[in-house]
C-alpha cells in the first residue's frame, strides 16, 4: 500500500516544487507588491473621504454656530444701547465679552478644520497619483507573472494528469486525508523513509520513543513522527 503513496508523492513532490517556483518567483514578488500598494492607496484615499465628510460636516456645524454667536451679539449691543443703570451696563459689557470669545474660539476651530481639509486635499492628490502608478505597475507585474505561471503549464499538466491516473490506487482514507492535509500546509515530503540504524525522524530529526523504533523495524510498517506529522516508513 505505502509503494502506491510513494509512487503518488514522486510525482507530486515534483509538482510541488514547481508551485513553490512560481510562489518564491520574483514575478509574483512584484506582483505581490505593487497588488499590496494599490490596496494601501486604496485605503488611504478611503480614510482620507472619510475624515474629509467628517471635517465637512463639523465645518457646517461650527458655521451655523458662529452665525447664532454673531446674531447674539447684535442682539446685545443693540439692547445695550437702551441700557440706563450701571448694573445693567455691566450685565450687558460681560455678555458682550463672552459672546466675542466664543466668536473667537469658533473662528480659531473653524480655521483649524480648514487647514487640515487643505492638507487632506494635498494627501488626496498624492495617494491619487501613487494609486494610479501603483495599478499601472500591478498591470504590468501580472502580465510577467501570468507569462511565468504559463511558461510552467505544460508540465504542470503533464503532472497531474499522471496524479489523477494514480489517484485511486489511494485507498487508505485515514492516510490519503492525512497526505493531502499535509500537501495543503505545503509540508512535503510527507513520507519519509526511516533509516535503519537511525532513532529519530529524517525530516524533523526528532528522537523517536525506543518501543516505537523496535515496532517500525519489526513491522517494515509506517508510523507517524509525533513532532513533525510526517509519515515514516521502512522498505
Amino acid at each position: 500500500m505505502i509503494k502506491d503513496y510513494l509512487e503518488y508523492q514522486a510525482i507530486d513532490y515534483e509538482l510541488y516544487k514547481l508551485e513553490r517556483e512560481i510562489r518564491e518567483s520574483d514575478e509574483r514578488k512584484a506582483y505581490a507588491k505593487y497588488k499590496k500598494a494599490v490596496q494601501e492607496e486604496t485605503l488611504q484615499i478611503q480614510k482620507l473621504n472619510a475624515e474629509a465628510d467628517e471635517l465637512l460636516s463639523g465645518y457646517k456645524k461650527l458655521e451655523a454656530d458662529c452665525k447664532v454667536c454673531r446674531e447674539n451679539l447684535k442682539e446685545i449691543k443693540e439692547a445695550a444701547k437702551d441700557a440706563i443703570a450701571l448694573e445693567e451696563l455691566k450685565f450687558y459689557q460681560t455678555k458682550l465679552l463672552q459672546l466675542a470669545e466664543t466668536e473667537n474660539g469658533i473662528e480659531k476651530d473653524i480655521a483649524k478644520q480648514m487647514a487640515r481639509i487643505d492638507e487632506i486635499l494635498k494627501l488626496y492628490a498624492d495617494a491619487m497619483e501613487k494609486g494610479k502608478l501603483a495599478t499601472a505597475k500591478s498591470k504590468e507585474a501580472k502580465v510577467a507573472y501570468d507569462n511565468k505561471v504559463a511558461s510552467y503549464k505544460d508540465r504542470m499538466d503533464e503532472l497531474n494528469a499522471k496524479l489523477r491516473k494514480i489517484k485511486p490506487k489511494l485507498t487508505d482514507e485515514k492516510l490519503t486525508e492525512h497526505y493531502f492535509k499535509m500537501r495543503e500546509d505545503k509540508k512535503m515530503p510527507v513520507f519519509v523513509k526511516f533509516t535503519v540504524g537511525s532513532q529519530s525522524c529524517g525530516k524533523c530529526g526528532m528522537e523517536l520513543v525506543y518501543g516505537e523504533v523496535v515496532k517500525l523495524k519489526g513491522s517494515g510498517d509506517y508510523m507517524e513522527c509525533s513532532n513533525c506529522r510526517r509519515i515514516l516508513y521502512v522498505e
